[in-house]
């Protein structure tokens, strides 16, 4: 299932109604809204940075970038449009992890198991930081930044 979110701005939905009064193609402008959205947070993933500027916190068994390793979240991030929504979401099993942080447990054995940088690592838990790379604060509302807005509201004419 993928995660949803649907933004209900003021300024946005403002600017849709005069573009409807206007004859224009809402469903393009909703488009071009989500595109700069879109684009916003796959530049977050390329220099390692939440939504709002704060840099992620580094890995520490293994080098590179943060939520980078295989390229799987960021791939999976999509945008869909239609009359009167943009959805920008990912189905991603670990999305709501990385998103907001978690303690990671053994189910049904007595150690978490996984690749380190000398051979396997054992742990009774991982505790794995926020890095937020949606536009999702953490009480799970919208939460876009005011030059995401001002591009996107841009994007729109």
């Amino acid at each position: 299932m993928a995660a949803k979110v649907h933004v209900d701005l003021a300024a946005v939905q403002a600017r849709l109604e005069q573009i409807k009064r206007d004859g224009g193609n809402a469903q393009a402008a909703l488009g071009a809204f989500g595109s700069v959205v879109l684009n916003r947070i796959r530049l977050g993933f390329r220099l390692g940075r939440t939504p709002w500027g704060a840099a992620w916190l580094p890995v520490k068994l293994r080098q590179g970038q943060p939520l980078r390793n295989t390229g799987a979240l960021q791939r999976s991030i999509t945008m869909q449009t239609g009359a009167n929504e943009v959805i920008i979401g990912t189905n991603h099993p670990g999305r709501n992890v990385h998103q907001f942080g978690a303690t990671i447990r053994p189910k049904n054995v007595s150690l978490l198991r996984f690749p380190g940088p000398n051979g396997f690592i054992f742990a009774k838990e991982v505790t794995v930081p926020a890095r937020p790379f949606m536009p999702i604060n953490q009480s799970g509302q919208v939460d876009l930044p005011q030059q995401w807005v001002a591009s996107g509201l841009e994007a729109m004419k």
